[in-house]
């Protein structure tokens, strides 16, 4: 969140879920500009121009919203460690990925999950988007 607000004019939403405890949130709640609940779920697809999100039901949301979404996934080292050494499947772990049966969103896993990486991928949708629109006028 430093990261993009730093360089860019935004303004920064969560959806707050109701399986986390509200006290996970509190260190973070003064970054963000607006909040909302697992009720308004609809309300914030509507209302933003682009997501991170975690893999599960959310990013397919996100697909059918048509909102741009980064895919952030990190289990604990058991679960990676029994991915990695019995799971076959090595395709993509979004919803909306294995949907489409290719890489419609990008996917941050494990190490990958940082707030560099995830800056620098919301960073290239923007600049490109930003380039797009230029180029339209």
């Amino acid at each position: 969140i430093n990261i993009l607000k730093k360089e860019i004019p935004i303004e920064l939403s969560i959806v707050k879920s109701s399986s986390v405890d509200a006290q996970l949130y509190r260190p973070f709640d003064d970054y963000f500009d607006k909040v909302y609940t697992n009720e308004e779920l609809v309300v914030a697809l509507k209302e933003s121009h682009f997501a991170i999100a975690a893999s599960g039901t959310v990013t397919l949301s996100c697909a059918l919203f048509e909102l741009p979404t980064i895919v952030c996934y990190k289990s604990s080292l058991l679960n990676y460690f029994i991915y990695e050494t019995v799971v076959s499947y090595r395709g993509p772990i979004s919803l909306a990925n294995i949907v489409h049966n290719h890489s419609v969103f990008p996917e941050l896993i494990q190490d990958g999950v940082s707030s560099f990486n995830i800056a620098a991928k919301f960073k290239l949708w923007y600049f490109d988007l930003f380039e797009l629109i230029l180029q339209a006028y």
